[in-house]
């Protein structure tokens, strides 16, 4: 069926690069696009890069990343629709808004990244809730891939996707 997931997404991490001027606190109201009628969002963990690199194996990946945090993705779903016709991934559709934080959890204090758990609460209500344990690809993996043949610096911030 059309719901199938590509043989692809089993070979490489896939990721995509967000707007890091539309990152929202949590709290904050997200805007509503003008040119959208369906808006949606997807629970992710994020990780925030500690230092840079180029060509990064998995292990000086894991070894760059400062922390772990609660990341929101935020879609406008119509336009998204209309954007992956295109076959080239989603681009106005994602740019808006995202959400980032409160907090940061330091990869010292996490002995496994695996156990981590992210919830989402929309007015109160959990809505949300994932473990990055079932994650197809693990951040070390994710940022590795990233780096090869480009430089990635501190303070860049990974989402896990859905």
């Amino acid at each position: 069926g059309g719901n199938r997931v590509p043989a692809a997404w089993y070979r490489r991490p896939s990721y995509y690069k967000g707007n890091p001027a539309t990152i929202l606190a949590p709290g904050e109201v997200v805007p509503w696009p003008a040119y959208s009628d369906a808006l949606d969002y997807e629970l992710e963990f994020a990780c925030v890069l500690l230092s840079g690199g180029r060509d990064l194996d998995p292990e000086s990946a894991l070894e760059a990343i400062a922390g772990y945090s609660v990341f929101c993705d935020f879609s406008a779903r119509d336009l998204q629709r209309e954007e992956m016709e295109v076959r080239l991934g989603p681009a106005k559709s994602k740019d808006f808004a995202s959400g980032l934080g409160p907090w940061l959890v330091t990869a010292d204090e996490v002995e496994d990244p695996a156990t981590l758990t992210v919830v989402a609460y929309v007015n109160g209500l959990e809505v949300a809730r994932g473990r990055l344990g079932e994650a197809r690809w693990s951040f070390a993996e994710m940022v590795s891939y990233a780096s090869g043949a480009e430089p990635l610096a501190a303070g860049e911030v990974f989402a896990s996707g859905t």
